[in-house]
């Protein structure tokens, strides 16, 4: 096995020089400056000191298999968290324990195949609930993704086919559909919604046959305020980056990174 101290440290076991199975890496929080050795020493042993810790599942040199990532509260709102004893990481790094000021709450779970994800995608709260769930087919999102608030409500869903807009892009807010559309093969059809926060209309616009058609806005108390039709030389096809700004979107590769 391999055990290394440092700002970086890692444990696992190594096969014909590649990683296999499981291995532990934990990422350090900045030490104290000008303190000897033997204390960074045990600094970057306990479990206490780390910003995140995770446990990976390797073949052959590659990431595949579960991954989890544990992150530290570091004590703050401790009181306001009801960890679940599967969402909290009870082992040890070289000695020191987890105590509940320090605890190292379950914050991604995710599988991998030959280092790409493949496979479903979770991402926690600290008390457990779940924020994001999706599933990744060689590297990109396919499926359902969706997101939820701390009171375990949905803000946020999008389907997709193999990485490519395939469906509805639905947006909520305090249980009110604030933005409304759907893709197929990454373009916008039919029509795109937003909404004001009591669910009227905001502003609507209109395509068909991926041109820009028509552009409707409302005032607050749902009357029409303008309508503007588009002319034939000023349509243009709407594609995936015309609503959202989710970095999975642009750069599926980030996830892949984590």
């Amino acid at each position: 096995p391999y055990i290394s101290y440092d700002e970086n440290s890692s444990s696992g076991t190594f096969e014909n020089g590649k990683k296999e199975g499981i291995w532990t890496d934990i990422d350090w929080k900045k030490p104290p400056k000008r303190t000897p050795y033997d204390f960074h020493e045990d600094f970057f042993s306990h479990p206490k000191n780390a910003e995140t810790l995770r446990e990976q599942y390797y073949k052959n040199g590659l990431r595949d298999g579960n991954c989890v990532i544990y992150a530290n509260t570091f004590g703050k709102n401790e009181n306001d968290y009801n960890y679940a004893d599967d969402h909290i990481w009870y082992g040890t790094f070289g000695g020191g324990e987890v105590s509940k000021k320090n605890i190292l709450y379950k914050n991604f779970d995710m599988e991998f195949k030959n280092d790409t994800l493949n496979g479903s995608y979770k991402e926690y709260y600290a008390d457990g609930s779940v924020k994001t769930e999706a599933t990744f087919a060689n590297g990109r999102p396919d499926g359902d993704y969706r997101k939820y608030n701390k009171q375990k409500k949905l803000t946020l869903l999008i389907q997709f086919d193999k990485g490519k807009l395939n469906g509805k892009y639905i947006t909520v807010q305090n249980d009110i559909t604030t933005c409304y559309a759907n893709f197929r093969n990454n373009v916008l059809v039919d029509s795109l919604i937003y909404y004001y926060s009591d669910g009227k209309p905001l502003t609507a616009i209109y395509v068909d046959n991926e041109k820009l058609k028509s552009k409707r806005s409302y005032f607050s108390n749902g009357k029409l305020k303008e309508e503007v039709i588009f002319d034939q030389a000023s349509q243009y096809k709407l594609s995936k980056e015309t609503i959202s700004s989710e970095s999975f979107i642009t750069n599926p590769k980030r996830y892949n990174n984590l």
